[in-house]
């Protein structure tokens, strides 16, 4: 006579998804404000302010590459670079596209998230799943996150963020650091530096906010 199934306890991981649901959502936001804040300093160094809303229709249709390209290279234009402040952007713009790249793979990627667990199995907070029949070495690629570091990569998002806008609205000389504002115009390498291979920002120095009020 077989013996009867054994019965798993198993585990309600409800608080445990919720927050990684949270988290990944975190990360969607973060980006999206980081091209919005890209997209929004072009239109106000290309269009007066009458025009401003045309030009943001035109730019709301592009993609975040094709958002940043035009983005970095107006800033080179018109930003009077020299060596130093040509190294940060160099490095912004090497992070930005590294990011465009990465939320690719957090959007397109297949996230795996248990709703139960067993009690003698720790599953994965969540895992990340990209398949690519192009991939001939590992078509099936999973990687496994737990929320502090999704959390963390939305922190190195934000700082991106606001890194980005404070080298744009330097170079195009616009809001606060417009003469006409009341505030001396700056140079990139005022407000920014490379600190251990990083763009950082110069201490004692304030942070621009965005959206900028």
């Amino acid at each position: 006579m077989s013996e009867p199934p054994a019965v798993v306890a198993l585990v309600d991981a409800r608080e445990q998804r919720d927050d990684a649901y949270r988290a990944i959502g975190r990360y969607t936001v973060e980006f999206s404000l980081l091209v919005a804040g890209m997209r929004e300093i072009i239109a106000v160094h290309i269009a007066d302010e009458q025009k401003r809303d045309a030009a943001q229709l035109v730019l709301g249709s592009l993609m975040a590459q094709q958002v940043a390209d035009p983005f970095f290279a107006i800033c080179r234009a018109v930003g009077e670079l020299d060596q130093d402040e040509q190294a940060i952007e160099r490095l912004l713009r090497k992070r930005v596209n590294e990011e465009i790249e990465e939320r690719n793979r957090i959007m397109h990627g297949d996230w795996l998230i248990a709703r139960w667990t067993r009690e003698d199995f720790k599953a994965p907070t969540a895992a990340r799943v990209r398949v690519s029949a192009r991939n001939v070495k590992e078509p099936v690629q999973q990687r496994n996150f737990t929320v502090a570091e999704i959390d963390e990569i939305c922190e190195r998002v934000a700082a991106l963020k606001n890194h980005v806008w404070e080298f744009g609205t330097i170079c195009t000389k616009q809001w606060v650091h417009a003469p006409d504002s009341g505030r001396p115009e700056e140079r990139v390498r005022d407000a920014l530096h490379i600190v251990e291979g990083r763009v950082a920002y110069r201490l004692g120095d304030r942070q621009v906010p965005w959206p900028p009020h």
